[in-house]
């Protein structure tokens, strides 16, 4: 889907920038922020270290709260492309919704650099679509300039220097005709021809530069910039923005704010808005298991009409449960459920552990290694039967909670890895096609990092898409605590932690909600329905405007309130109302 930028931006350079461009953003009709959160300049010993600002997390805050979008700028120079690209990362998982390139003269021949950058941001989770090029209007005369390799990357958008600084502060040359020259004949012009002959062609934003720098700075009048407003008006852009907010003189705020924009079409970025409903971010919890699995009253499973909106199921796949079950029955059991919400478009994450496989009960009988082969031959067998049909495997559930009863076995960093490898190594040898999921850790945040961390480095190769985390009890801001579910800290905290501590695998949220057990007071509608119903509507908004990039799928525990009492339909599998229209609300983009 096309993402399409829509509104005025401003530049900032620095955290007082930022303020003053909060503070002057209505004056001027501005909707995003452009954040400098990155560099690679000259330290004291005369060496050159990529580096990303401290402050950048709190910046991108301070916008998001005064309603704005906020998009980070690098200032790239590729002599550490590796490095430079995870600023990119880095700007993502701090809740940034697009990350701009500047590319000057710098970078001029840098085109190998250039191409391990995009190589780098792309095999790490980049989405292109949110990451665009600033550089010079003029492209004919900057050949030296890698913009067709970095166009694979910097598909959201070209964003030309337009500026007033091409002419010296005492030129003599009309107003009028300095932006027709810089405005028509090099940013329009010379995209159209440049970018015509290459595959993709981005969508152009210009940036205005209202000021001369030589021979002195000085700021352009509204008499002086009015002509550039409306040689860009003719062009009919859908978005513009204006570098800097230090070099805009206030005379200039009304224009900026009347200056009218095209209607945009596709997908939209509107200011302090959630990007456009997509249901590969949205999931629920299911317990399709076996009818006749002891103790066990299975939950009416959702039709595919039900589930309208939702883009993922997950589940485990509980063929030792019974173990006279045979491998092909459970197969046939679990494989139409699959079937069923594959044609609808509904992708499957398949839990397999120990319920799964019990194999000897190495917890109760030790020799995990044993355990760790038998149970990568299984996954083998499994992946192999649902190739094609199963999108993605989380292997084990909660392995890192020591107390866990039903829910989790313990395996501490070295024994999951050695569980973990293999299994993921026999995934991807069956079926290239599906993702492996991290075993849904349940911990606090840095603990969750640590723990993932500790796992990666007993491994000699990391065969990992996404790391599954369950972040029960972490509140989104504004929300008060519900009974049943202890506030142990804010999800903003939690997830820039996780983010932050992970920065190049996407966290994938695999259960969230408010488990109450207790299923009388699970079913009785006066026991805080209300409450739960808004803390599923904020959990959703703060995920989607701060995080979508670093935390793209969302799982919603769980269906039924057979599943710990915490279901959007009861135990008689009837709509718990508000909670089951919160939900749909939420997915389908309604109100």
């Amino acid at each position: 889907m096309t993402i399409t930028l829509s509104g005025k931006g401003v530049w900032a350079v620095t955290a007082e920038h930022v303020a003053q461009a909060i503070q002057q953003a209505e004056l001027m009709g501005v909707t995003h922020i452009l954040a400098k959160v990155g560099d690679t300049p000259k330290f004291d010993d005369g060496v050159r270290r990529t580096i990303y600002y401290e402050q950048a997390g709190s910046l991108r805050q301070q916008i998001s709260h005064a309603g704005l979008a906020p998009l980070a700028w690098i200032f790239m120079r590729l002599l550490h492309p590796e490095e430079e690209a995870r600023l990119i990362l880095r700007a993502f998982a701090d809740g940034y919704q697009g990350v701009i390139l500047d590319v000057e003269d710098q970078c001029a021949g840098k085109h190998e650099e250039a191409q391990r950058l995009v190589e780098y941001a792309i095999s790490h989770g980049v989405d292109p679509r949110r990451v665009y090029n600033c550089s010079f209007p003029n492209i004919d005369g900057h050949s030296g300039l890698p913009y067709a390799t970095l166009n694979t990357l910097c598909q959201g958008g070209l964003m030309p220097m337009a500026y007033a600084i091409f002419y010296r502060s005492d030129t003599q040359v009309a107003p009028a005709d300095r932006a027709e020259r810089v405005i028509d004949e090099w940013t329009y012009a010379q995209y159209e021809s440049f970018y015509s002959a290459l595959t993709f062609k981005p969508a152009m934003y210009p940036a205005l530069g209202p000021f001369h720098e030589i021979p002195e700075l000085r700021l352009l009048t509204a008499d002086e910039f009015q002509p550039w407003l409306d040689r860009l008006a003719a062009h009919e852009p859908t978005f513009f923005s204006l570098y800097a907010i230090h070099t805009i003189d206030p005379s200039l705020y009304p224009l900026i704010r009347n200056l009218q924009l095209a209607e945009p079409g596709g997908a939209l970025v509107f200011p302090g808005e959630a990007m456009p409903k997509e249901p590969e971010h949205y999931g629920v919890n299911l317990a399709p298991h076996p009818p006749s699995q002891p103790d066990h009253v299975p939950h009416r499973l959702p039709t595919v009409a039900e589930l309208e909106g939702v883009g993922w199921v997950r589940f485990v796949f509980k063929d030792s449960v019974l173990p006279e079950l045979t491998l092909d029955e459970s197969f046939a059991h679990y494989g139409d459920i699959v079937d069923a919400y594959r044609d609808a478009g509904i992708e499957t994450l398949m839990i397999l552990n120990w319920e799964s496989f019990w194999g000897h009960g190495p917890w109760d009988h030790g020799d995990w290694p044993r355990y760790a082969r038998e149970f990568a031959d299984y996954v083998r067998v499994a992946a192999r039967h649902f190739q094609g049909r199963v999108a993605a495997y989380q292997i084990w559930n909660e392995g890192d909670n020591p107390h866990g009863v039903s829910t989790s076995v313990f395996v501490p960093p070295e024994t999951y890895a050695s569980i973990l490898l293999p299994a993921a190594r026999a995934i991807k040898e069956e079926d290239g096609e599906a993702l492996v999921v991290f075993g849904g850790v349940c911990g606090g945040a840095q603990a969750n990092v640590d723990y993932v961390q500790q796992t990666r480095a007993l491994m000699d190769e990391w065969p990992v898409d996404a790391v599954g985390m369950h972040p029960y009890g972490q509140y989104p801001a504004g929300i008060a605590e519900i009974p049943h579910l202890t506030m142990f800290g804010q999800l903003r905290d939690y997830l820039r932690i996780a983010t932050q501590g992970l920065p190049d695998v996407p966290i994938w949220i695999t259960e969230i909600g408010v488990p109450i057990d207790d299923w009388s007071l699970a079913d009785d509608s006066d026991y805080h329905w209300e409450e739960i119903a808004e803390y599923l509507r904020a959990v959703y908004r703060e995920v989607e405007r701060e995080f979508r990039e670093r935390v793209p799928v969302v799982f919603w525990f769980a269906w039924s309130n057979k599943m710990r009492g915490s279901g959007i339909v009861d135990t008689r599998d009837d709509p718990k109302e508000p909670i089951y229209r919160a939900f749909f609300e939420t997915v389908q983009g309604v109100g």
